[in-house]
């Protein structure tokens, strides 16, 4: 859903949830979702997540990424 909707992802999201990426925190549903449809990933090797007891989830993202075409992937 990542690679092909990623508005789709909206629905993850509440006013009080946090997405912290490269030391940048977004905090909001419109905050997360404009960063999320801005960032050019092109490769994702594997994606896990599990419940959390407070009925959360936690995504776990491995593997090489490629972002906004840098010919050097993190990983």
């Amino acid at each position: 859903m990542f690679d092909t909707n990623r508005q789709a992802l909206q629905g993850l999201y509440q006013d009080g949830s946090m997405l912290s990426f490269e030391s940048e925190q977004f905090m909001g549903i419109q905050a997360i979702m404009t960063k999320l449809t801005t960032l050019k990933f092109n490769t994702v090797s594997t994606l896990d997540s599990q419940p959390t007891p407070s009925g959360g989830i936690i995504c776990f993202v491995t593997g090489k990424l490629i972002v906004d075409g840098d010919a050097n992937p993190l990983m």
